[in-house]
């Protein structure tokens, strides 16, 4: 951890990073993200289901936190901490430790909600095991960061004013040790979630690019695991109430925030059926503007193969063995 430099010695000129290194990438995303999850609602607005829930409570959590962080700014977040008042500093700090509670739900339930909408594109039991199970973690995962957060010092604001609260906080290595592990989980599960699609779109009868493009579209996730990795590198420098905070604040947090709005975006956009098929075909990526992209289909399940065998029994409302399995 980086030591605060002595008081009589200018870390650097007093100047703000917000701007360029923060607010540039995000106040984008965050506005894709709404508009991602606007579309999704829409277009399912008469089949809404629990994973549309999960993914627009991960949004509002996502603004949650970038609410609270740019709120923070103005109390001297992205300057050198030696330039800012103390009391503006104490209110930065305050916000910052508290914009890092609806952190976790924004990336769990991002990941919950990619869970159940895989749920409906295979019902054997072990698909559904795993997958529920995969939602257990997320949801786990969120409850102890909170937990873990809240129980860090005693008294709580003792996390954002160590230098004047007498109080007791857990080891800095306990703390590193806890984040490293939750980065871990994070990014193993937006890679086991990126990479799952791969396991049926072998049987789906397009194209080779198109089945390219359909597997790229659901495995945006894997943008988010890259976000966690460079997050965790800037987690040895940063800590509350100590070192340069309100300056090393910047990137750790924005690479937070990032990892929680890409994973809305991989959570939203397989979901648009419609507007994505048309694009796409005026970009040449998908072919046959009269057939229906059968991959996703908002209106039951998302996946509606035309591998399924048609027999006469299907055609005349007999179901057959082949066709059970592609209800939901």
């Amino acid at each position: 951890m980086a030591a605060p430099p002595p008081p009589h010695q200018p870390p650097g000129p007093d100047v703000s990073i917000v701007g360029s290194r923060c607010l540039a990438p995000l106040i984008p995303l965050q506005t894709l993200c709404l508009v991602l999850l606007a579309l999704r609602l829409y277009t399912r607005r008469r089949h809404l289901a629990w994973d549309d829930a999960a993914a627009a409570v991960a949004t509002l959590a996502s603004v949650a936190q970038f609410s609270i962080f740019i709120a923070a700014i103005p109390h001297g977040v992205g300057r050198h901490s030696f330039y800012v008042d103390p009391d503006d500093a104490f209110q930065a700090r305050r916000l910052l430790y508290f914009s890092q509670l609806p952190k976790g739900w924004s990336v769990a339930l991002g990941k919950v909600s990619i869970a159940l909408l895989l749920l409906r594109f295979k019902t054997g039991r072990g698909w559904r095991v795993f997958l529920y199970a995969m939602v257990a973690l997320q949801l786990a995962t969120a409850v102890h960061a909170n937990t873990m957060q809240l129980a860090t010092c005693r008294p709580i604001s003792a996390g954002w004013r160590i230098e004047t609260t007498p109080g007791h906080c857990w080891p800095v290595s306990v703390l590193h040790a806890t984040i490293y592990a939750h980065g871990a989980v994070a990014a193993c599960t937006d890679l086991i979630f990126a990479l799952v699609p791969l396991t049926f779109l072998g049987s789906v009868r397009r194209s080779v690019r198109e089945r390219l493009v359909i597997a790229l579209l659901m495995g945006l996730g894997v943008f988010a695991a890259i976000a966690v990795v460079i997050k965790l590198t800037l987690v040895p420098t940063y800590m509350y109430g100590a070192g340069d905070m309100l300056w090393d604040a910047v990137d750790l947090n924005t690479w937070a925030i990032l990892e929680g709005q890409l994973g809305i975006v991989a959570a939203c956009v397989p979901c648009l059926k419609s507007p994505l098929q048309a694009a796409l075909q005026r970009m040449g990526l998908l072919s046959d503007a009269s057939r229906e992209w059968e991959w996703y289909s908002p209106a039951s399940s998302p996946l509606h193969l035309d591998t399924i065998p048609q027999t006469q029994g299907s055609r005349t409302g007999t179901e057959t063995p082949g066709t059970a399995e592609s209800k939901v």
